[in-house]
């Protein structure tokens, strides 16, 4: 790959890539050609010679594609403790969802080490919201966009006394309404982790008030970013929010909301 300068009176683009093989994501063939940026957007695809640019790249003998989205990481401490992401982003990774497996760092605050597996994050337990969440990452950004889950087995050490049992009544009513807040602050979902055990107790079942948590605050046009109508614009530093057109909740549980409506295709824990 070749960085040159171009020197123009009047460049067309800001930044031009200038003979890769794109791939673009929507499934179509690749092909051979070139992409003008123009104010930080795609302005062009296609054959632009003759064009001029302040700042071109010869992508000749490289594919040129969209960042791949890590849908499945733990890397919710990860962009605070080391922002560049360099593990990420040395492979293609610019997006990353957190909150996987029934664990994120929020609505949990405490200094002591949580029960497992919690542990894993090795600290970070100091947001009470996803709200404050945003607003650390938007004040620290990290090279990676991230769209976020709020994990049940996070929940659960919130609320339940004993991660023994199942959650009553009261517990699970506490925990409907942080879904129901982390969905409203720009959550995409509920994750679970029904694998460990604080994610399943002896009698437990489906809590399906979640799921109306999730499903009051879903839709299929729901938009909560400024910056862009795509299906998915997770939180770009510094200030974009998560939009989206599927909710899910991972690792055991998958809940697709569409038009109001939500679909449970496993069972996971109280």
């Amino acid at each position: 790959m070749t960085v040159m300068t171009e020197s123009s009176d009047l460049p067309t683009f800001d930044l031009l890539i200038r003979g890769g093989d794109l791939i673009d994501g929507t499934g179509a063939p690749r092909r051979a050609a070139d992409i003008g940026i123009r104010d930080g957007l795609i302005a062009a695809i296609g054959d632009l010679s003759g064009t001029g640019a302040r700042e071109t790249i010869d992508a000749t003998g490289l594919v040129v594609a969209p960042g791949f989205i890590d849908s499945h990481s733990h890397d919710d401490w990860m962009v605070f403790s080391s922002p560049a992401m360099a593990a990420k982003v040395t492979q293609g990774v610019t997006t990353v969802i957190t909150g996987n497996c029934g664990i994120s760092l929020f609505p949990l605050v405490t200094e002591e080490t949580p029960p497992a597996p919690l542990n894993m994050m090795r600290g970070g337990y100091r947001f009470d919201s996803v709200g404050a969440y945003r607003e650390a990452f938007a004040q620290q950004p990290a090279a990676v966009n991230v769209s976020v889950l709020i994990g049940q087995s996070t929940l659960r050490a919130r609320h339940v006394a004993d991660l023994q049992r199942a959650a009553n009544d009261e517990e699970i009513a506490a925990m409907r309404d942080d879904v129901a807040r982390a969905m409203r602050e720009g959550a995409i979902g509920v994750s679970t982790g029904t694998f460990y055990p604080n994610g399943v107790a002896r009698g437990a079942r489906l809590p399906m008030p979640w799921c109306q948590a999730v499903r009051s605050t879903s839709s299929c046009t729901r938009t909560m970013s400024a910056t862009s109508s795509a299906t998915l614009t997770p939180w770009s530093a510094p200030t974009a929010f998560p939009t989206t057109k599927r909710r899910t909740l991972a690792c055991g549980v998958h809940f697709r909301a569409c038009s109001g409506c939500i679909r449970a295709t496993s069972a996971c824990s109280r």
